[in-house]
């Protein structure tokens, strides 16, 4: 499971071993779940530190993908743009996506200074209309690549205001961030280790 990016936390070990020990006959269903002190054990007999590095190593080569999302207080969304790692979009990477979703690509699959812009001036202005005699407020983080002059002169020109949030203050005050991608991320997970307990394949892009 590390291996393909969805390791297990603490608490689903100790549930998958409280459930093994119920098909062995060595526990009751209604008796108690296995405790911490049993995983730490279970962890220590079996992992070593250089497999635990090794997973870890596994983990952070996973490809990225990024999800730009925004959304208003009313509950409307703009469609989702995703930025995959590679050097040229393919289509196929959008098949099943939200109507009106589109994409790019960076080497990282981060997003970087260009896609921002072209993001802005592509995707969101489509979605951001009838507003010409008012002014839009655009409150996102301050990631560096998301704050150049060329951006800036664009929001000017669009009567949109740019609002950057402090640093290190995404998790609590980005309002996507809060109330639909933490959300979202905690069932996502969810969901993965669902499919891969039941499921000899791999998630893909």
């Amino acid at each position: 499971m590390g291996a393909v990016g969805y390791a297990y936390t603490r608490a689903k070990v100790v549930d998958l071993g409280s459930e093994y020990a119920v098909h062995l006959g060595m526990k009751r269903k209604d008796d108690k779940h296995l405790s911490l002190r049993w995983f730490y054990g279970f962890t220590a007999k079996c992992c070593s530190l250089c497999r635990v590095c090794t997973l870890y190593l596994v983990l952070r080569k996973k490809p990225t993908t990024t999800v730009m999302g925004c959304g208003n207080a009313l509950g409307h969304q703009i469609p989702p743009y995703f930025i995959f790692a590679g050097k040229r979009i393919r289509q196929e990477l959008l098949e099943g996506a939200t109507p009106g979703a589109d994409g790019s690509v960076s080497e990282t699959g981060w997003s970087n200074s260009e896609i921002f812009q072209s993001y802005l001036e592509t995707h969101f202005i489509k979605y951001v209309t009838g507003m010409q005699d008012k002014h839009s407020l655009l409150l996102y983080d301050g990631h560096s690549t998301h704050i150049t002059p060329d951006v800036i002169d664009w929001a000017l020109r669009k009567k949109i205001i740019l609002y950057v949030l402090p640093p290190h203050t995404s998790h609590v005050l980005q309002p996507m961030d809060v109330g639909c991608f933490g959300p979202f991320a905690r069932i996502y997970s969810s969901e993965c280790h669902k499919f891969q307990r039941t499921n000899s394949s791999v998630i893909n892009k």
